[in-house]
């Protein structure tokens, strides 16, 4: 009853009014005119190709084509009705699709036994009590002590060349690891460094001075340090020195 009742309307800017509902409504607000059968006619919506149905074929009428109004809501895909109390054909813009959003969280990987087994390494030093000394076949290297202030940590050094090359300690270059944790002597100002280490260390001289670097926890167990000391002879040769300290 809905198809019988729906006229056609203008394709265009505007929708045209619909040529008829019933015979009482059509009697008072409407005219017969002469229009042109379209069947020829074909509409596109979104690429696809349709036309309108045999016995509701599109018109021409002054050079304006009209379809029915249902061809063309269902074309695009708006739910249309008629409402006989309002005389209201009534056409509703389809709700947006809803597309859930997913959020994908980051599940920690397993560690795999490799990287375990050197956190293990890492953890499970052999710190040793200091006095410490690492011997060479050009120098004796020596751990003496470790004192903890309120705001520093110094650990007390002897070198002792054995050899005519001079020596030379990089304190910049110095490694320190305490509990696993790097520290570094950069982050003391260099004018608290110890200057003794500026100067060469000559044949059968022993230098005595300290590494400095930020405080360590009252509960630390031990440090790794890795002295840099160079051949500065213009050879570019060096040796690095590693200890573990066991701090009392």
């Amino acid at each position: 009853m809905l198809r019988k009742k729906l006229g056609y309307i203008v394709l265009g800017t505007v929708i045209g009014s619909v040529f008829t509902f019933s015979t009482g409504v059509f009697a008072e607000t409407s005219k017969l005119v002469s229009a042109y059968l379209a069947n020829h006619i074909r509409f596109e919506f979104d690429g696809e190709i349709k036309k309108p149905s045999e016995d509701k074929p599109a018109i021409i009428y002054k050079d304006s084509v009209y379809v029915p109004i249902r061809f063309i809501a269902e074309g695009t895909g708006m739910p249309i009705t008629w409402n006989a109390q309002t005389q209201t054909i009534e056409i509703k813009t389809p709700e947006p699709e809803v597309i859930e959003k997913v959020v994908y969280v980051e599940v920690p990987r397993e560690e795999k036994e490799e990287e375990k087994e050197k956190k293990e390494e890492k953890d499970t030093r052999n710190y040793q009590t200091y006095p410490i000394t690492k011997t060479y076949m050009n120098m004796d290297v020596t751990i003496q002590t470790v004192l903890k202030n309120d705001d520093e940590t110094k650990v007390f050094i002897a070198i002792k060349n054995k050899e005519y090359p001079p020596l030379q300690l990089i304190q910049r270059e110095t490694v320190i690891e305490v509990d696993g944790v790097p520290y570094k002597v950069s982050d003391i100002s260099d004018l608290r460094w110890d200057t003794k280490w500026y100067h060469d260390i000559r044949k059968d001289e022993i230098r005595e001075g300290y590494i400095i670097f930020k405080e360590i926890p009252e509960d630390a167990e031990g440090i790794h340090m890795v002295l840099k000391i160079m051949q500065n002879d213009g050879s570019g040769k060096y040796t690095e020195v590693p200890f573990d300290i066991k701090v009392k």
